[in-house]
């Protein structure tokens, strides 16, 4: 008898304890529109007619623009701007509010976030939209936003440094370079929320009235500069030997040459936060490249600020050496690649990534066959990534 009046007792709290919060949230909805925001938002899903499409725009080290169009104008009364830290269990804050005109006339909604930052920072976006309706609230999808910004060059341009000789898998490296450099750009962007300006976006490259062989000769300084207002620079390529190395035909080398090289711009060599980018690549994709039995060893040597390797010939073509993060100056004392040069020249932290050595047989046929540019593109953006502060080593970066 007892439990069964306890059992009673139990369930008239429940029943009254239930009673009480809806006459709440039924009375609040009406005069507190954020305490009806927040219950809803916490009990209805993501639905279909939700803002799907938010990109954003990396104005400033302390400033992001967002923006998404109108289509969903007909339906919505007004669009809430919310944010959140990138910690999972962070409350949303809402930013703003943008009044629906109640027209769809294909025209996109902007907002400009500012915030005080001292360095890389992320945040979390969504467009939550309240329905002209019934006035409940859809959330949006997240979108992940930071204040960096990148410049890619994908080295050469379509068509330039072919492979010769047998076996060659078609590969070229100005063609090859492009792929990387797309995947890597959209990596940036969906996984991290980094920003990336490219040098050329497609098979060809145009500055200053300039084209393809210019900008790859007596030119090529202006690829670097174009990284002017970036946070760094990297120009992507796949490694070439010196004539017939290693007692072997000049494309027909054995795997055990392969190693990842890093070659750093000066103003980089002293930059903390460029080391640890370099470093990081560099040992995400050594581990990529011994993945697909293109390498003989995952290991790679990590550098310091201003201990780095000096590049030198024997030590690029010699065989069962690691990869590392190097320098290489003229007699002058500057930097040897003009592409570097130029990103020094805006005062941006550069480096050049030689992923690995197309003079490999097994690289090219992995290139050819198994989509090898969207691994080396996962693991510099985990590298950069990890440099910037956004991802840690032991993350999961087998989802895109």
């Amino acid at each position: 008898m007892k439990k069964t009046k306890k059992a009673k007792v139990v369930f008239l709290l429940l029943f009254f304890s239930a009673v009480i919060s809806s006459v709440y949230f039924f009375y609040f909805k009406k005069t507190d529109p954020k305490v009806a925001l927040n219950y809803v938002l916490k009990n209805n899903p993501v639905e279909s007619n939700c803002i799907e499409n938010l990109v954003f725009e990396r104005i400033s080290n302390n400033s992001i623009k967002l923006i998404f169009n109108d289509s969903l104008d007909g339906e919505v009364k007004e669009y809430n701007i919310m944010r959140a830290s990138m910690d999972k269990k962070s409350e949303w804050t809402k930013l703003s509010t943008i009044q629906s005109d109640n027209k769809v006339d294909k025209k996109n909604y902007e907002y400009e976030d500012k915030f005080e930052s001292n360095g890389p920072t992320q945040f979390r976006y969504r467009i939550d939209i309240c329905k002209k309706d019934d006035n409940n609230i859809v959330r949006g999808n997240e979108t992940i936003a930071s204040n960096v910004l990148v410049c890619l060059d994908p080295g050469h341009f379509n068509g330039k440094t072919p492979v010769t000789g047998d076996k060659t898998y078609n590969y070229c490296e100005g063609s090859y370079t492009i792929k990387i450099g797309l995947e890597l750009r959209d990596l940036l962007l969906k996984k991290y929320g980094i920003s990336s300006k490219m040098t050329r976006d497609s098979e060809h490259i145009t500055i200053d009235n300039l084209t393809d062989q210019e900008l790859d000769g007596k030119k090529i300084i202006l690829r670097g500069e174009v990284s002017k207002g970036c946070d760094m620079f990297f120009s992507l390529h796949t490694n070439a030997n010196g004539e017939n190395a290693n007692n072997a035909k000049t494309n027909e080398q054995a795997k055990n040459i392969t190693k990842t090289l890093l070659l750093m711009n000066k103003l980089s060599m002293s930059n903390e936060r460029a080391i640890k980018v370099a470093n990081n690549i560099g040992k995400e994709v050594s581990k990529v490249n011994y993945n697909f039995k293109l390498s003989t060893t995952p290991n790679f040597q990590t550098a310091s600020v201003n201990n780095l390797k000096e590049w030198t010939g024997p030590y690029n073509d010699a065989l069962d050496q690691i990869g590392s993060v190097c320098y290489r100056h003229n007699p002058m004392g500057n930097d040897y690649y003009d592409v570097l040069k130029g990103s020094n020249n805006v005062n941006v932290p550069g480096m050049i990534i030689e992923h690995g050595f197309h003079t490999v047989v097994e690289m090219r046929k992995c290139a050819a066959e198994n989509d090898l540019y969207k691994h080396w593109a996962l693991a510099d953006a985990k590298g950069i990534a990890i440099g910037f502060g956004f991802a840690k080593e032991n993350d999961n970066d087998d989802k895109k």
